[in-house]
């Protein structure tokens, strides 16, 4: 026996005597008979050699896996079971109750327990090198009262850091978006390959699963359509699947986002979901995202809670992750150029997002929906362009962007402006080889398309200051057109809204602008009454237009109007509040039949129209709205009987 330290399981006590004892079993070996006398290992050895040679008398044995099997069907038991001590012990044995042991095993396993789940956690929140102060400034600078985002982490489905705050305590763990598609410097991203009716292979007969909603619902979806958050919570924490698709391929973030319900949309999106991910547009294709969903109702603040939650989860992406790309081929780089702003791109391009990654080419079904008109194998800096977002467009030029690029349809950067803000940055394009007079494949110039959007003569402009001329040309009905529809989409967001200056300008170089029609019998002041700018109306009526003119429908400019404002002042400058299309619809008839136009169908009211008539299928504007209309405008029309 050797002087260390031994301790005695029986007594709980230690000795540094020669013999591994401790006090109490010193004294329990002086009241017991004299112990037998030691076997020393040579006695071992041989007794052992003995047994063996027994055995090989009995028969060949053979090796289960508890013990041994002998020829005749014994069992003996194993060597473990057999084992004894090379030394016996000084003092009487006496071994451990049951309990005890069971409790030594619990308290061990417990250790260990905990040991694995410590080291799992630590794990989990280890910090990623990628992450940028800056970036996260960006990411919460888009709401003002946001939590401070979590630390970097892996964005491959893993749960993220979870992060404290020190007036309000830990916040629950968070989990990122899936990465499941990724693309390479100038290859299409292998997603684009399946057409939007065929992704994750969706099946028809998915809405006609059992115990689901419409479409093929999941009680998850129903829960963030119109559920509690307590239930929608709920079914999160027993394990429901945050990107499982109904038929439409919508998740349960689509649902939660069109209904603008910010404390659904917040927590899917804590539990990984995807405000990238896109759905269907309608059962014939085209495609929708979760913020799309948010912006067509109106739902600005949730559509803003969405911005930052994606912003966040670029966070959380690691160098290598930042060409991971979504549904429609695009990197986080091209979604900040389209949404975000110079400091989120700035550190993107700081941490290797590349400059020339292309998102998908068009697909079966990109003419449908919300994104009918986006580009398509287009590089970051062409989406900034045509997004109007000239911070970016500039960070991106400083970053050497190549200013040439082109989308699949031979577009450059002056072909796909359609702000403003774009055609002032016409100097840094240029610098950077941007070409202004490039062809694309329909063989029309940047001059030549812009006139659409009623940006042409600006650009003229710029160019000419920036000394790159280009031949005039006499302006058209387009470039009249272009200009209304361009101060029409900037209502509520810019002070030059329904602005009639540049609708001057252009008629002072053409008084016959005034009455030229469009492809579709359309006067300059149909466009004006559709977007709803009464002084670009007022502006053309005293500048000569028909207030009766029609187009190829049988229509006049009441028919297009919406704003209650400009309905009164058409009506008062002599439009016929009960004029007939080719139809027999009336004004009223077309406001009744459109959802949430209470403010119109009263103008129209107010200013006379009968709400008796009928068009040529027999029906009056309130049978209209019974069938399409909205239910406030059912209620009031049901009043004026």
């Amino acid at each position: 026996m050797t002087s260390k330290l031994a301790f005695c399981e029986l007594h709980g006590g230690y000795d540094a005597g020669q013999y591994a004892a401790c006090p109490g079993c010193r004294k329990a070996a002086a009241a017991a008979p004299p112990a037998q006398p030691r076997i020393s290992q040579l006695d071992t050895l041989q007794a052992g050699e003995a047994r063996r040679t027994a055995r090989q008398r009995e028969g060949t044995t053979t090796r289960g896996q508890v013990g041994r099997t002998t020829a005749h069907g014994g069992r003996r038991p194993s060597q473990l079971q057999t084992q004894r001590p090379r030394f016996a012990p000084v003092g009487p044995f006496e071994p451990s109750p049951s309990s005890t042991r069971l409790h030594g095993w619990a308290a061990v396993g417990l250790c260990a327990l905990v040991g694995a789940l410590g080291y799992s956690q630590w794990s989990k929140v280890a910090p990623s090198s990628g992450a940028s102060s800056g970036f996260a400034a960006a990411a919460a600078g888009l709401d003002a009262g946001a939590a401070p985002p979590p630390p970097s982490a892996a964005a491959n489905g893993r749960e993220a850091a979870r992060f404290a705050d020190k007036s309000e305590g830990a916040q629950p763990a968070r989990a990122w978006p899936v990465i499941r598609y990724r693309a390479r410097p100038e290859r299409a991203p292998d997603i684009c390959s399946v057409p939007w009716l065929e992704m994750y292979e969706r099946p028809r007969v998915a809405a006609d699963r059992s115990g689901s909603g419409p479409h093929g619902q999941t009680p998850l979806m129903v829960a963030a359509e119109s559920g509690s958050v307590e239930e929608l919570q709920r079914l999160l924490g027993s394990g429901a699947n945050v990107d499982e698709r109904d038929a439409l391929n919508h998740t349960a973030l689509t649902y939660a986002a069109r209904g603008g319900r910010n404390a659904h949309v917040e927590l899917l999106m804590r539990a990984g979901a995807d405000a990238r991910t896109r759905g269907l547009w309608d059962l014939d294709g085209g495609s929708m995202t979760a913020l799309d969903a948010a912006l067509l109702v109106g739902a600005i603040p949730t559509a803003r809670l969405m911005e930052r939650e994606v912003l966040q989860s670029f966070l959380a992406l690691e160098a290598p992750d930042l060409s991971a790309v979504d549904e429609a081929g695009d990197t986080p780089l091209h979604w900040v150029a389209r949404y975000a702003d110079a400091r989120a791109a700035q550190s993107l391009v700081e941490r290797g997002a590349h400059l020339e990654t292309r998102n998908c080419p068009a697909r079966p079904g990109d003419e449908r929906g919300v994104h009918g008109d986006d580009l398509r194998s287009a590089t970051p800096l062409l989406v900034a362009v045509w997004a109007g977002n000239p911070a970016v467009t500039r960070l991106l030029l400083q970053s050497r962007a190549n200013a040439a690029a082109v989308d699949e349809r031979g577009r450059g950067v002056f072909h796909v402006m359609r702000h403003a803000e774009s055609v002032s940055l016409t100097a840094d394009l240029l610098r950077a080889g941007a070409d202004p007079v490039l062809t694309d494949r329909d063989g029309k110039t940047p001059a030549e398309v812009l006139s659409a959007s009623g940006l042409r003569t600006e650009l003229a402009r710029a160019l000419a200051a920036a000394g790159r001329p280009i031949p005039s040309a006499p302006a058209t009905i387009g470039d009249l057109m272009g200009v209304i529809k361009r101060l029409g989409s900037t209502r509520g967001t810019t002070a030059a809204e329904d602005d009639p200056a540049p609708v001057l300008a252009l008629l002072e170089g053409d008084a016959l602008l005034v009455d030229e029609i469009d492809s579709q019998g359309r006067t300059a002041l149909f466009e004006a009454a559709f977007q709803g700018l009464p002084r670009v109306t007022e502006t053309l009526l005293g500048r000569g237009a028909r207030v009766d003119a029609r187009d190829v429908g049988g229509a006049t400019a009441l028919h297009r109007a919406r704003d209650p404002q400009t309905i009164a002042l058409l009506v008062r400058l002599g439009a016929s509040v009960d004029a007939r299309d080719h139809g027999g619809a009336t004004p009223l008839h077309l406001r009744a039949a459109a959802p949430g136009s209470l403010d119109a169908v009263t103008a129209l009211v107010a200013a006379g129209a009968n709400t008796r008539l009928e068009n040529r299928g027999n029906q009056t504007a309130l049978d209209l709205a019974q069938t399409s209309g909205s239910a406030d405008v059912i209620e009031y029309l049901e009043r004026q009987r």
